[in-house]
């Protein structure tokens, strides 16, 4: 009836069709939204309204009547429900799969060679590193949920950090669920882009310049471990949410963050001193075959037999040592070596008896 059909805020247009005009409020964070939403082929458009007004200037432009009560809609970010818009029950569900996420097809169950070359390059061409890689990615792909681990990709400019994310991890997520940020919007205190993503890309990663360096660090494993976390909007009151966010860093220095020897959340790749051309020359050609290979790639992740404890724990390779070697003091490299009975550690300390080190002093009386 009609005036079922205004209830629910189910109306559209004469001519229309199947589209349907979508005018209500996410009462969570107060916030008007105006668009509409075809029922045949599942396609919308919302965009935001700056206020009540202006939804009963969309109505009037589309032929609706306006409306006194704007409707509440559960706004969501729900990556388990396929469904992204339901007028009947008032549900936005934010979440969109990727192409690859809905692709039935059936290809090569292996990893296809360019993509794979790329992994290699951009990471180790250790089999265990790459495997805990795929693994990773397959598990968030598969089951959208927060690995708890993140991954520091390391390397000169042109090793292929940004090829990896931007042109295979971002299709294979879908643009509206990944989000690509400054390493100082990490200091930010507005973190709403958190919400509604399952990877986020910080590049250029240096917190050792900051001089909030612990707290960054502090907030960012945070935000790696943690099931629910705060967001922050401008203007709005902060909300918990649940955390589906995966993390991957890139940077070009070759100690761009701080591990201690308990750090239970980063994987860390070989740091790559070969730009992709030297294996890739021509990049044209190379993101053209990554685009063919994809939909097989995306076929593998699918299938791949998950380890969902290995994807918790960091692959202990050399690099990450290296990273937490880099970041230890001397006194905790002189403390890490008593414990352990390491004298050829506790010797490079001892370099001159009469040297002005109080340290070299001690250890050398």
């Amino acid at each position: 009836s009609l005036k079922r059909r205004e209830f629910t805020n189910l109306t559209q247009s004469a001519g229309s069709g199947t589209k349907i005009f979508l005018t209500f409020r996410d009462p969570r964070a107060d916030t008007y939204y105006n668009g509409w939403y075809d029922s045949s082929t599942q396609e919308y458009e919302l965009f935001q309204a700056g206020s009540k007004e202006r939804l009963n200037d969309f109505r009037s432009t589309n032929g609706l009547k306006p409306l006194k009560a704007i409707p509440d809609w559960n706004c969501t970010f729900d990556p388990d429900s396929l469904v992204q818009v339901d007028p009947e029950k008032r549900v936005w569900n934010r979440f969109k799969p990727s192409v690859y996420m809905l692709d039935k097809s059936v290809y090569p169950n292996t990893i296809p060679p360019t993509i794979l070359r790329v992994i290699q390059h951009v990471v180790s061409s250790d089999p265990e590193v790459v495997s805990a890689l795929i693994n990773w990615i397959a598990f968030a792909l598969q089951k959208r949920r927060a690995t708890t681990t993140a991954w520091m990709l390391q390397g000169v400019p042109g090793t292929g950090k940004g090829v990896l994310v931007n042109h295979i991890l971002k299709p294979l997520f879908g643009a509206t669920n990944f989000t690509a940020r400054r390493m100082e919007e990490l200091e930010d205190k507005f973190n709403g882009y958190m919400e509604n993503c399952l990877l986020c890309y910080i590049d250029e990663v240096h917190v050792g310049v900051s001089k909030r360096a612990d707290i960054i660090m502090a907030h960012l494993k945070n935000q790696i471990t943690e099931p629910m976390i705060t967001i922050r909007n401008m203007r709005q009151m902060a909300y918990e949410a649940p955390n589906y966010l995966n993390w991957i860093m890139s940077s070009n220095m070759t100690t761009p963050i701080e591990l201690d020897k308990e750090d239970r959340r980063f994987n860390v790749g070989v740091y790559q001193e070969s730009p992709l051309r030297e294996i890739f020359p021509d990049t044209t050609a190379l993101l053209k075959q990554i685009e063919i290979e994809l939909p097989q790639f995306g076929f593998y992740l699918h299938q791949y037999q998950v380890n969902q404890a290995q994807v918790r724990i960091p692959v202990k390779n050399e690099a990450r040592q290296a990273l937490i070697d880099n970041s230890l003091s001397s006194l905790d490299i002189v403390g890490d070596a008593i414990l352990k009975g390491d004298l050829e550690t506790l010797a490079s300390f001892i370099s001159d008896t009469n040297s002005a080190s109080p340290l070299a002093q001690t250890l050398g009386e």
